[in-house]
């Protein structure tokens, strides 16, 4: 019966294994190992896995840890295991939209999880970063409704007292996505400006 029991529980751990993507450790090792100071590190989803060559911010070398599908609870979880070797000038975290518009656009994870998750993260960060920034979900195309997630966010940096950036609908309106989740090159390059901003903004 223990190894019945302990069979079904390898199974279960698989099919989420498939389900759900896995923060990349040791890809952000590599990438960490490789950069130079000063860097900016991006974690996130897939709008940081997408990122065109053509993104970047002046003064840094852009470090991305984006991953396809991650959730809030996928990333802060990988981000124990990874192993801190250099202190990256800036960090700028943006995750959520995977929490509220997950397989077949229902919620993976609810807001008030999505709080905390994203709390651990900013203080997983906070701890080798030498400043942290972040983003809110992204705006659908769909306009599937992101807000209690959008202030989850908000709600969490406010708590950790890290600065937030606030990813409206006027900034990212239909045309600056390539479907209904991810951006476009317009949409790439409003991002970029807005974490430009963020990083010129006295704290």
């Amino acid at each position: 019966m223990k190894k019945l029991l302990a069979l079904v529980f390898l199974l279960i751990l698989s099919c989420d294994a498939i389900a759900h993507a896995v923060f990349n450790f040791n890809g952000a090792n590599s990438k960490l190992n490789a950069a130079n100071n000063p860097m900016i590190i991006l974690p996130g989803d897939s709008n940081y896995a997408r990122i065109p060559t053509s993104f970047l911010i002046p003064g840094y070398q852009v470090v991305n840890w984006g991953e396809n599908a991650l959730n809030s609870r996928n990333l802060t979880t990988g981000l124990m295991s990874v192993i801190w070797t250099k202190v990256p000038a800036v960090c700028v975290p943006m995750i959520g939209t995977n929490d509220a518009y997950g397989y077949g656009h229902l919620p993976e994870i609810q807001p008030d999880y999505s709080k905390l998750n994203i709390g651990a993260m900013i203080y997983i960060l906070k701890g080798r970063c030498g400043r942290v920034i972040l983003l809110s979900p992204l705006p659908t195309r769909d306009r599937v409704n992101v807000t209690p997630w959008v202030n989850a966010s908000q709600a969490a940096a406010a708590d950790m007292n890290v600065q937030f950036v606030m990813l409206t609908e006027a900034m990212f309106p239909p045309s600056s996505f390539a479907d209904d989740v991810h951006l476009n090159a317009a949409g790439y390059a409003t991002l970029q400006q807005a974490i430009i901003d963020a990083i010129n903004t006295p704290v």
